[in-house]
């Protein structure tokens, strides 16, 4: 309801509810986007938030994930691996299948199409992108194409995926690209991961992309530069809808937008940049800044104090890890997931754990280095066994597996080497990409992996 109305009315904005210089100053804030209104006006399909559990025992919302969210991936492989490994206690205990859970998210994205039987794909930035293998779990567990920017193209008012049997019209586009990056007509012309052209079909209701694009002005930051304040009545009645509808609402956000406010948590060594300049695009310490990084961080939030977020330091529980032949407390945090379904929200039963190297109990010292783990949601009764894995001695459903349906260009998880990339998601090395192509015109070349101390997998 919120996106709805950001990208459409703006009576939020025009009310107070929301400040004006918060939207327009996001990078998140898609211009192009304005006036579209997505298939079925579902701009939300799948909505994550980081969770840590404080030493009191209440949960902190740390962060929310409306742009493309990534973990769901990882946390299906983690339970793919553990229900195998320990298959007897994983039954004797009633643990909740996920399963379901990725049943109705496909279920709905089916549902969202124009016609009986729609193409889904999955939108990744290629092979050399460091979450890539979750891209690849992902499609083949739910049965979608992976594809690349390079393998779809525009024709007429829908998209379309090059296959060997020519063009096939694709309905739907599960993507893990960021909005920025979509197309290079409208959006970063300097692209080369998007689909030229795309935000037209959009206009035209020739696809649905989900999470629409734009949708990441709500999440990350975004959502934390929104100040606490009186809202409107007409604004009330859109958070009490937005629950249901396309936003999950935080009850209460500890977060000031204001300039005099960010100077009082940068004085007291506790500001969190929503958007930093100092080191990254990550948060920061100011008590852990040299005297001349944090004069330059005064003058930064005295000139636009709208561009970061003071955020109470969060301090987090730990939990029990095997290391080194012993019990060592560690702190963690835990990615939680809502998917949109026919019959409403869902949730993922368990989600994705991150477990921090260091015992460095802080929130914002989650990040380099840090180990996943599965977590288990236990029922108190019989739990009934569901798989979207195909059997070993059945085909694939014909619905989304017809021959000559499959992309030009075929990609395999173990045929290429990974590098880390600084972008996330939307990451890609130029260089890469223009090796893969001499090595698709049969030009073998040696290649040699980058790596990178950041962790932005997740």
């Amino acid at each position: 309801m919120v996106l709805r109305d950001l990208y459409g009315e703006g009576r939020l904005v025009a009310e107070g509810a929301v400040p004006a210089a918060a939207i327009a100053g996001s990078n998140e804030y898609l211009r192009a986007v304005c006036g579209i209104k997505p298939p079925g006006g579902r701009y939300l399909h799948l909505y994550a938030a980081d969770v840590g559990r404080g030493p009191d025992g209440r949960w902190w919302v740390l962060s929310d994930r409306t742009q493309a969210p990534s973990g769901a991936g990882y946390a299906l492989e983690n339970r793919l691996v553990l229900s195998r490994a320990f298959s007897n206690l994983y039954k004797s205990m009633n643990v909740e299948r996920v399963a379901p859970f990725f049943e109705a998210f496909r279920d709905r994205l089916r549902a969202s199409a124009d016609r009986d039987e729609p193409r889904i794909g999955l939108l990744t930035p290629g092979a050399f992108s460091e979450t890539y293998f979750e891209h690849a779990t992902l499609a083949r567990y739910l049965g979608f194409l992976l594809v690349e920017g390079d393998d779809l193209a525009v024709s007429g008012d829908r998209i379309h995926i090059r296959t060997v049997a020519g063009l096939k019209r694709l309905d739907v586009l599960l993507r893990r690209v960021d909005s920025n990056f979509l197309d290079p007509l409208e959006l970063d012309a300097s692209s080369h991961l998007g689909v030229p052209g795309l935000i037209d079909v959009l206009r035209k209701n020739g696809v649905v992309v989900a999470n629409m694009p734009g949708s990441g002005v709500t999440g990350g930051a975004g959502a934390a530069r929104l100040p606490a304040q009186p809202v409107p009545p007409s604004a009330r009645r859109r958070s009490e809808d937005a629950a249901h509808r396309d936003l999950v609402v935080r009850p209460e956000i500890r977060a000031r937008g204001s300039a005099v406010a960010a100077r009082r948590f940068c004085h007291r060594g506790r500001l969190r940049p929503g958007r930093s300049r100092l080191s990254g695009n990550g948060p920061v310490l100011a008590s852990e800044l040299s005297p001349s990084e944090r004069e330059r961080l005064r003058a930064a939030i005295t000139d636009r104090g709208i561009d970061y977020v003071g955020q109470e330091l969060v301090r987090l529980s730990t939990t029990p890890v095997w290391e080194q032949g012993r019990i060592t407390p560690r702190p963690f945090v835990l990615r939680v997931f809502a998917a949109a379904t026919p019959h409403g929200w869902t949730i993922l039963p368990g989600g994705f754990c991150r477990i921090a190297e260091q015992p460095d109990a802080r929130a914002v010292s989650m990040g380099d280095g840090a180990r996943s783990a599965d977590v288990w949601v236990v029922s108190d009764k019989a739990v009934s066994a569901s798989t979207l894995l195909p059997a070993a001695d059945t085909r694939a459903d014909p619905a989304h597996r017809r021959r000559g349906a499959e992309p030009r260009r075929r990609q395999s998880v173990l045929a290429r080497p990974l590098s880390r990339a600084r972008r996330g998601d939307a990451a890609a090395d130029p260089g890469a990409r223009d090796a893969d192509a001499r090595s698709r015109q049969g030009i073998v070349e040696p290649r040699c992996t980058r790596s990178s101390a950041s962790s932005g997998f997740w």
